[in-house]
């Protein structure tokens, strides 16, 4: 059979053909390469970012912020750029403009683990500890060995005192990083809420085996001690604490309250005085150290310092109680029952506060408002002899023996042992029969 060969004609047409083909996809191709323009465009934007970057590398936020915003005009869709402003924001503590750039790079990208935990964290400060878990939740499930994310889910349980479910992720990171200090010191923290003195102490004292200088954990192993009434102990842990930081306000507040359940009163308000020089807007310490104070009779100092409190936290019901009880102690009944008032208002189930100021206007004659005081005292806590005997002494006043001999034996019949009440009954129902 004779073969037929290829004209070269075609051949060449074809090869032709293909060739052309290939310079014009080759010509399309090049044309959709970014041109020298759009690449030094990208490359300023890189630059612009890592200038972001370095500014809030060396503390320097605000620039931070101020770069990065400028990135995200030219790239509103990078995820990353949002994720590190809004650390920049976190930094300045400025929680909810963090919450919206986390926010926005979850938009973008849905799985960025690094987004959820930021944003977890940014919610914490604000007090929304469930979205807060719910955030770092989701981190844990796109990556289940982040270990912050356990750390500030464990850190927001704590917040809400489940303690349980802190416990369970702090332990999770003390399997693979046994020596974190930061998480035994907050596993020992929930443990201690969970009462199990033991196993907290163990922890605290693990954090400093290994570290000796960690000020923290001297403080929490105190709090602890003082819980279990160790007071000794608790004042020697404040007292590392105080000598390693020496202006940690706390443990001068908490080794005052040691030194006053010890009985030291005097070293209790130098310890509060101290810590009144340090920040003298902490109202609790105020407010103690005008209580202790007053236990000691100096009650125009205590005023003092109930007043400052007071100044501090206006809706303070203890301090006016403990102010009006200062006054009335310096014989100013007015001020006094002003002040049981002003309690009161505040909290209308106080019983000490009525029952103080019964006693104020027993004081100032007035026995109709001391009884009326009283009565109320006794709606609140009928159980209390010490306002039966005072009713029954506003009573007697008013000239009505009967009410008065019938407070009078209530108040013994809870209080059996007390030799005033039995000469008081005795005394009333002899006078009743002489009439």
């Amino acid at each position: 059979m004779a073969t037929h060969p290829v004209r070269p004609t075609f051949v060449k047409l074809l090869i032709f053909l293909i060739g052309f083909c290939f310079v014009f996809v080759g010509c399309r191709s090049l044309g959709n390469q970014p041109n020298e323009t759009e690449i030094e465009a990208e490359s300023a934007q890189k630059d612009l970012f890592q200038k972001g970057k370095a500014a809030h590398d060396s503390g320097n936020f605000s620039e931070a912020i101020s770069i990065f915003t400028r990135v995200l005009k030219k790239n509103p869709d990078d995820d990353r750029v949002y994720v590190h402003r809004g650390q920049a924001w976190y930094a300045v503590d400025e929680y909810q403009q963090a919450v919206s750039d986390f926010s926005k790079a979850l938009i973008i990208n849905p799985d960025l683990s690094i987004a959820y935990v930021n944003r977890g964290r940014a919610l914490l400060k604000t007090g929304n500890f469930n979205r807060a878990i719910s955030d770092l939740t989701n981190a844990i499930r796109i990556d289940s060995n982040l270990e912050t994310a356990f750390f500030e889910r464990g850190k927001a349980f704590v917040m809400k005192g489940d303690w349980r479910k802190a416990i369970e992720d702090f332990t999770k990171i003390l399997k693979t990083s046994p020596e974190d200090f930061l998480v035994l010191i907050y596993r020992g923290v929930a443990y201690s809420g969970q009462d199990k003195n033991r196993q907290a102490l163990a922890d605290f004292d693990r954090v400093l085996r290994i570290n000796p200088y960690y000020d923290s954990a001297y403080f929490y192993r105190g709090l602890v001690y003082a819980r279990m009434k160790a007071y000794d102990r608790a004042i020697s842990d404040y007292s590392k604490t105080l000598e390693l930081n020496p202006d940690h306000i706390k443990a001068y507040h908490n080794r005052g309250l040691s030194w006053f359940e010890s009985g030291e009163i005097e070293l209790a308000i130098d310890d509060w005085t101290q810590a009144i020089l340090i920040n003298p807007e902490f109202t609790e310490i105020h407010y103690n150290r005008g209580f202790a104070l007053a236990s000691l009779g100096r009650y125009e100092e205590a005023i003092t310092d109930f007043t400052n409190a007071l100044k501090l936290r206006p809706d303070d019901a203890r301090a006016y109680f403990n102010r009006g009880y200062s006054r009335a102690e310096l014989e100013d009944y007015d001020e006094a029952i002003a002040d049981y008032s002003r309690a009161i208002r505040i909290n209308p189930r106080y019983e000490k506060a009525y029952h103080l100021r019964g006693l104020a206007w027993s004081y100032q004659g007035n026995f109709a408002r001391a009884i009326e005081d009283y009565s109320k005292t006794l709606l609140l806590n009928p159980d209390d002899a010490q306002a039966f005997h005072n009713r029954a002494t506003a009573w007697y006043r008013k000239g009505n023996l009967r009410s008065a001999l019938a407070d009078e034996e209530k108040a013994l019949s809870l209080s059996p042992a007390e030799k005033t009440y039995q000469r008081l009954v005795d005394d009333y129902k002899a006078a009743l029969n002489k009439r």
